[in-house]
């Protein structure tokens, strides 16, 4: 019997509202510094991904937590407006929606400050469990060790594969820890692996434990995906930068896409790679993810051909 999906994606938790802080550079201590403010917008690393994967067409759904105020609002909104469709949200009465304050330097280059007000993560009910069971892919990031085993747990039962957001502040999840069995892919950066103790030894049982693709993103330097058939490097187009936030949630959403597709490795980086220079040339995360139309024209712009 042929199992059918109302979702290709669900994401988990990471919204939140950007405050997007325009510095001639970033400052130093005890020091008073002129920013310009340049626009309040819905954010967050996995909500970013939900929304760019929606632009890029396939079906989407997000759960997590939203405050019930006015940020819970702006992030509803524009998950509405990308075609995002937010099932088993918890909207918690008087809560404060999480925000970050981006301060963003002339170069395009920006530094993130993350403001929780408390530790809330995503919880599995019983309405999310029947999203999940509909779902193709599940994507989300290891806030907690617990807690991505109990999200590890429920992919593997109902047969979903697991793909992860791996950066400094919770790598330490999948280095101290049993690998998930439905753990299928990890992105990962180039600067959360400077930070371990050798890194191609990880990469290698993270590989060896079952995860198909190691996908490590390294900003302006490109992409490299490590399988266990080899490695598939690619190069980042050279485009006019306005902003880098959320580049690398719209490189996920495209490499997912392209994975579900049936995409070879190499196609899937180069597309994804793609559609994060296009990102890159507007302002905030959201403000200029592509369609698969506009990743193709790009790419015959460029004359490759996927």
């Amino acid at each position: 019997m042929t199992r059918t999906y109302r979702y290709d994606l669900l994401c988990l938790g990471g919204a939140a509202v950007d405050w997007i802080l325009q510095v001639p550079r970033l400052p130093v201590p005890d020091e008073k510094l002129v920013a310009k403010f340049a626009g309040r917008v819905a954010g967050g690393l996995v909500a970013n991904t939900a929304c760019a994967a929606a632009r890029l067409g396939l079906r989407v759904a997000w759960s997590g937590v939203l405050g019930n105020d006015e940020g819970g609002r702006i992030l509803r909104q524009s998950f509405e407006d990308f075609g995002v469709e937010v099932v088993g949200a918890d909207s918690t009465l008087d809560t404060v929606s999480d925000f970050t304050v981006i301060l963003l330097e002339p170069s395009g280059r920006r530094t993130i400050l993350i403001v929780s007000p408390g530790e809330r993560y995503p919880s599995l009910t019983e309405a999310g469990l029947e999203i999940l069971a509909q779902t193709r892919l599940a994507y989300t990031v290891p806030w907690t060790v617990p807690w991505l085993k109990e999200v590890a747990r429920a992919c593997q039962q109902m047969s979903v594969p697991l793909i992860l957001d791996v950066e400094p502040n919770n790598v330490s999840a999948l280095i101290r820890e049993e690998i998930p069995s439905s753990l299928r892919l990890l992105f990962v950066t180039q600067g959360t692996l400077d930070i371990l103790d050798h890194a191609d030894d990880t990469v290698g049982d993270w590989l060896e434990a079952g995860v198909e693709q190691v996908v490590i993103t390294r900003g302006n330097e490109g992409a490299v995906v490590v399988t266990r058939a080899g490695k598939f490097e690619t190069l980042a187009f050279r485009v006019p930068v306005v902003d880098t936030t959320g580049a690398g949630d719209c490189f996920h959403a495209a490499y997912m896409a392209a994975w579900l597709w049936g995409w070879s490795p190499a196609q899937a980086v180069r597309f994804a790679s793609a559609a994060a220079a296009l990102s890159v040339q507007h302002l905030g995360a959201r403000g200029g993810l592509p369609t698969f139309q506009d990743v193709m024209a790009f790419l015959a712009q460029k004359g490759e051909a996927l």
